[in-house]
């Protein structure tokens, strides 16, 4: 198969920092985009694992959504930068975040008692916006593209150390989907956010990650799932029944407005449900501006930066990986990266309890998974 190359961001100019993670799709390094003048660019390269390599048909599927992922363009959405194939592997070069999880974030927020309602609410307004301008893409002729995430998920949205969250991997969930649902327990990570027409197998629409937000929203401002069962069977009946505990069971102080949005984003009628990210992010950005006191940028901001220290200098290098170019590493010049372990994961325990801005919150434990 021959290299190509879609755009001017190619791998070969790309010096890899040090791997960040890696997935049952693909491969994630850290990676410094470098040119003339002395131009250095942090940037993430998402690899195609190897298993799915010679996959005519996975590798149509993820050029394809990450052609569509290249088209959206919001504040709130990852930047794709282009996507090229080199060393027999597809490549796909997204914006670097110099921040957290969501979820990374929230469990060291809810750690350190300061799990503030505002700044939650404020933050997932921003995200909803950003899946409310993807909703809403259409084809150059006008069509509506109708596009669906299908992965929404704390884990899924990056928050910069300026306030501004992002919502990761839109547009190649089908495709990860369809490298995962032949290989038993892979769908258990992502079964607390899955709407019931989702896991029904159903044909979905945008309503289904609005449901995905409002399992979020619950998660984030509580702690807790809202699904308690102790086994996959018994999560799934109630996931599709629609049974789960209100979140004002957990957080009785909470605005009734942000209560009940949360409740209509988890309607399992789908007719009931929010009907869309717009309306959702309407709802949460007036919760968060009229509370006493409102949650600003710079609040947000500065709410983020206490739970999320990172190096003020930005990304520095692995010495053991050495600044290796991407393209020489996927070409086989070098393999001790590519064979690497995983990162040590970096977030902290699981939260002893908590306060929001309204005060404690009940129930022994909580956590943020």
């Amino acid at each position: 198969m021959t290299d190509t190359t879609s755009t001017g961001t190619s791998s070969a100019r790309l010096r890899v920092v040090r791997k960040l993670g890696r997935g049952g799709m693909a491969d994630v390094y850290l990676c410094r985009l470098t040119g003339v003048g002395g131009f250095d660019k942090p940037v993430v390269a998402k690899v195609v694992r190897p298993e799915h390599a010679e996959d005519a048909e996975f590798a149509r599927m993820f050029m394809e959504e990450a052609r569509l992922s290249a088209r959206l363009q919001h504040p709130n959405l990852i930047h794709v930068y282009g996507i090229e194939q080199t060393g027999g592997r597809l490549v796909l070069m997204m914006e670097y975040v110099d921040g957290p999880s969501f979820k990374a974030l929230l469990r060291a927020a809810w750690r350190a008692g300061d799990a503030d309602w505002r700044h939650v609410a404020a933050l997932m307004s921003d995200v909803a916006r950003g899946l409310a301008h993807a909703h809403g893409l259409a084809a150059e002729d006008g069509t509506p593209l109708r596009l669906v995430h299908r992965d929404v998920s704390l884990d899924n949205i990056l928050v910069s150390r300026e306030g501004i969250p992002k919502l990761i991997d839109f547009g190649i969930a089908r495709a990860a989907d369809r490298g995962r649902h032949t290989q038993v327990g892979t769908v258990k990570g992502k079964l607390q956010y899955m709407a019931p027409e989702q896991l029904d197998g159903l044909d979905v629409d945008h309503r289904a990650d609005i449901y995905a937000l409002g399992v979020c929203l619950y998660k984030a401002l509580s702690a807790r799932n809202p699904f308690p069962g102790k086994t996959t069977r018994e999560i799934w009946r109630q996931r599709l029944a629609g049974e789960f505990i209100p979140l004002s069971t957990h957080r009785p102080d909470l605005p009734a407005p942000l209560l009940e949005a949360v409740a209509r984003a988890m309607e399992p009628d789908l007719d009931a449900r929010c009907g869309s990210a717009e309306e959702l992010a309407d709802v949460l950005e007036s919760v968060a501006l009229s509370a006493d006191p409102p949650s600003t940028r710079a609040a947000r901001r500065e709410w983020v930066r206490r739970h999320a220290p990172l190096h003020e200098e930005g990304p520095e290098e692995d010495p053991s990986e050495g600044g290796l170019s991407l393209s020489l590493m996927l070409r086989g010049s070098y393999g001790g990266l590519a064979d690497a372990g995983e990162p040590s994961d970096p977030t902290p325990g699981a939260p002893d309890g908590g306060r929001g801005a309204a005060g404690e919150t009940p129930g022994p434990e909580p956590t943020v998974e």
